[in-house]
């Protein structure tokens, strides 16, 4: 079980650090090569590929929060980047879904 978590959590850090700021390519194939297996493996894939993806996309739909908005919006923008990220981690999740068949 604990193995299972690591292993998202690292693929997660992996697919994050293949993108904007840090920018290191061979990070996303390393993180997409072990999404593929955890997915695979997992009993659940559905689930597995959306607990992976969810920091991804709430890292990456962060700086929607970060917009220069008055302060009681902030709270519908953080909102918004939650439900966003859970409707993109969704997506995926099917994507896992499909994949783990």
């Amino acid at each position: 079980m604990l193995r299972g978590v690591a292993k998202k959590a690292l693929a997660s850090a992996l697919l994050i650090a293949g993108n904007t700021p840090f920018f290191l390519p061979f990070a996303s194939v390393l993180g997409l090569t072990l999404l593929i297996g955890v997915v695979r493996e997992a009993r659940r894939p559905f689930w597995a590929a959306f607990f992976t993806f969810l920091p991804y996309w709430v890292y990456h739909s962060f700086w929607i929060y970060n917009l220069s908005v008055p302060r009681e919006l902030k709270t519908l923008l953080a909102f918004g980047v939650i439900a966003l990220s859970l409707a993109h981690a969704a997506v995926f999740a099917v994507w896992g879904w499909q994949v783990g068949r």
